[in-house]
């Protein structure tokens, strides 16, 4: 993993996901069939939207993951607090083929960590009805209310 750069911006570069996120929907779509009716909900633009609005009243952050020698961005994970210092690890995302590197469990402990340096009150995520397969690796984390959707 010596090869990934772990970098955090903020909102104002949020476009920067936009072709990885696109891949996280088609990843949704072929795993779960409720996610297809509703993935107008999830289209990057209404998304972007979304964390856009919650950085406005909360604070967001956008960690990436970066290969440094192919110079492409790998992964993404958002996370957010609201103004009520409720947490939730909003979306993640690793490119197939460097899964099960570390990347996603690195994601998790920068997110966390912010978290618990924010005294947030709860954390949560929101999981895809048909992704359930998911819960084994957030579960690692033992510190979240799942909402399966």
């Amino acid at each position: 993993m010596s090869e990934v750069e772990f970098v955090e911006v903020n909102e104002k570069d949020i476009d920067i996901i936009g072709p990885l996120w696109e891949k996280l929907i088609e990843h949704l779509q072929l795993n779960s069939e409720d996610f297809t009716n509703r993935l107008s909900q999830h289209d990057f633009q209404t998304r972007k939207k979304d964390i856009l609005n919650k950085a406005e009243s909360g604070a967001v952050r956008i960690d990436l993951a970066r290969n440094l020698t192919q110079d492409q961005l790998i992964g993404f994970c958002i996370s957010s607090i609201t103004k009520d210092n409720e947490a939730e690890i909003d979306a993640i995302y690793v490119e197939d083929r460097y899964q099960r590197l570390g990347i996603g469990d690195k994601f998790m402990k920068k997110a966390l960590f912010w978290m618990d340096a924010k005294s947030v009150k709860a954390k949560k995520i929101i999981i895809t009805s048909g992704n359930e397969k998911i819960i084994a690796f957030y579960s690692r984390y033992g510190l979240f209310q799942y909402i399966v959707m």
